[in-house]
Protein backbone atom coordinates (compact mmCIF):
# COMPACT_ATOMS: atom_id res chain seq x y z
CA UNK A 1 0.00 0.00 0.00
CA UNK A 2 1.31 3.39 -1.00
CA UNK A 3 0.11 6.91 0.89
CA UNK A 4 0.91 10.14 -0.62
CA UNK A 5 0.64 12.74 1.70
CA UNK A 6 -0.08 16.62 0.51
CA UNK A 7 1.86 17.93 3.70
CA UNK A 8 4.68 16.55 5.69
CA UNK A 9 4.28 13.96 8.52
CA UNK A 10 5.59 14.23 11.59
CA UNK A 11 6.95 11.28 13.40
CA UNK A 12 4.54 11.37 16.85
CA UNK A 13 1.43 11.59 14.00
CA UNK A 14 -1.35 8.69 13.71
CA UNK A 15 -2.40 8.37 10.50
CA UNK A 16 -5.58 6.61 10.28
CA UNK A 17 -7.28 4.68 7.37
CA UNK A 18 -11.22 3.77 6.95
CA UNK A 19 -10.70 0.13 6.31
CA UNK A 20 -14.28 0.08 6.72
CA UNK A 21 -16.93 2.35 6.39
CA UNK A 22 -19.12 3.43 9.69
CA UNK A 23 -22.03 2.39 7.52
CA UNK A 24 -21.48 -1.41 7.44
CA UNK A 25 -23.61 -1.93 11.24
CA UNK A 26 -21.40 -2.28 13.97
CA UNK A 27 -22.43 -6.09 14.48
CA UNK A 28 -20.96 -6.23 11.10
CA UNK A 29 -17.60 -4.93 11.45
CA UNK A 30 -16.90 -6.98 14.43
CA UNK A 31 -17.53 -9.83 12.52
CA UNK A 32 -15.16 -8.82 9.77
CA UNK A 33 -12.57 -7.66 12.50
CA UNK A 34 -12.83 -11.06 14.46
CA UNK A 35 -11.08 -12.80 11.27
CA UNK A 36 -9.06 -9.62 9.43
CA UNK A 37 -5.57 -11.04 10.05
CA UNK A 38 -6.56 -14.55 9.64
CA UNK A 39 -9.13 -16.70 10.62
CA UNK A 40 -9.53 -16.36 14.75
CA UNK A 41 -7.23 -14.01 14.38
CA UNK A 42 -9.02 -10.14 14.54
CA UNK A 43 -8.92 -7.14 16.48
CA UNK A 44 -10.79 -4.84 18.08
CA UNK A 45 -10.78 -1.40 16.34
CA UNK A 46 -9.86 1.49 18.12
CA UNK A 47 -12.01 4.09 16.68
CA UNK A 48 -13.94 6.37 18.77
CA UNK A 49 -17.22 5.21 17.05
CA UNK A 50 -16.65 1.68 17.68
CA UNK A 51 -15.46 1.89 21.21
CA UNK A 52 -18.20 3.84 22.05
CA UNK A 53 -20.84 1.06 20.48
CA UNK A 54 -18.67 -1.23 21.71
CA UNK A 55 -19.05 -0.14 25.51
CA UNK A 56 -22.64 0.49 25.31
CA UNK A 57 -25.80 -2.17 24.33
CA UNK A 58 -28.20 0.59 24.11
CA UNK A 59 -25.95 2.46 21.48
CA UNK A 60 -25.45 -0.83 19.56
CA UNK A 61 -29.20 -1.23 19.20
CA UNK A 62 -29.67 2.26 18.19
CA UNK A 63 -26.92 1.82 15.13
CA UNK A 64 -28.62 -1.12 14.21
CA UNK A 65 -32.03 0.81 13.95
CA UNK A 66 -30.64 2.93 12.17
CA UNK A 67 -29.22 1.41 9.21
CA UNK A 68 -32.42 -0.82 9.15
CA UNK A 69 -34.01 2.09 8.21
CA UNK A 70 -31.32 3.53 6.24
CA UNK A 71 -31.91 -0.31 4.02
CA UNK A 72 -35.33 0.10 4.07
CA UNK A 73 -35.63 4.07 2.61
CA UNK A 74 -32.92 2.60 -0.26
CA UNK A 75 -35.74 0.83 -1.11
CA UNK A 76 -38.52 3.14 -0.88
CA UNK A 77 -36.10 5.87 -2.70
CA UNK A 78 -36.91 4.75 -6.35
CA UNK A 79 -40.40 3.68 -5.80
CA UNK A 80 -41.68 7.38 -4.41
CA UNK A 81 -39.08 9.92 -6.29
CA UNK A 82 -38.14 11.38 -2.57
CA UNK A 83 -35.09 12.23 -0.96
CA UNK A 84 -33.43 10.09 1.67
CA UNK A 85 -34.01 12.17 4.71
CA UNK A 86 -37.97 11.99 3.59
CA UNK A 87 -37.59 7.95 2.96
CA UNK A 88 -35.48 7.48 6.78
CA UNK A 89 -38.24 9.76 8.41
CA UNK A 90 -41.26 7.29 6.91
CA UNK A 91 -39.79 4.23 7.30
CA UNK A 92 -38.53 4.41 11.66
Amino acid sequence: MFIKANHNIAASDELCIEYKSSEVPYKVRVEIFSNWISPGVGFNCAYEHCSLLRSNPKLRGMDQEVNDAYKKAVRVLPSQNTTMGIAVTQVM
